[in-house]
């Protein structure tokens, strides 16, 4: 049995150190070869079932891991795994000051809203599958990782484009 959390390859705007949350970039060229590079690396893993955020670039990186499996495999997509929404800093350069004041923007997706849409990511997730691949987002994986959702092989709270990361544990 393996679980995996995939951070989906990079965009312009990753690539140009932008907000980007939920809007809808697919990937960059740079981007789509990294995809290929992980889909390549996570063939051997053979999974029953890749569950993905529904946002372009996590779609994109899914879709190449699945066509690099050697069984068929399933793309799920599930809305709840969508990036935090950075509302108006969406295309501004990140800043420190931005990072520290995140929850206090109102057009910021509310840290609470954002958690409770991740909680109900477990509903969705079938537990008699063996081998599960998530493609989601940084931010994502970090959250779930400080609420004690996953336990990550890695050590690391965070992953770069197209990293990804052994999940030790999940609430399913």
């Amino acid at each position: 049995m393996v679980r995996v959390f995939l951070r989906h390859a990079a965009t312009e705007y990753n690539e140009t150190n932008r907000w980007l949350g939920k809007t809808n970039q697919k990937l960059s060229p740079k981007g789509l070869v990294q995809a290929q590079q992980v889909a390549k690396e996570l063939a051997v893993y053979r999974f029953d079932v890749i569950y993905s955020s529904p946002l372009s670039r996590a779609i994109q990186t899914a879709e190449l891991v699945a066509a690099s499996q050697i069984n068929s495999c399933r793309i799920q997509v599930l809305s709840d795994l969508a990036e935090r929404g950075f509302g108006d800093l969406e295309g501004r350069v990140k800043c420190e000051s931005d990072r520290r004041s995140l929850d206090q923007l109102p057009t910021v997706e509310p840290a609470l809203d954002f958690e409770r849409r991740l909680q109900r990511v477990w509903t969705a997730v079938n537990p008699d599958l063996e081998n599960i691949l998530f493609v989601s987002h940084s931010t994502v994986f970090s959250r779930m990782l400080a609420m004690g959702m996953i336990r990550s092989e890695s050590g690391r709270n965070r992953l770069e484009n197209a990293e990804y990361s052994l999940l030790l544990s999940i609430p399913i």
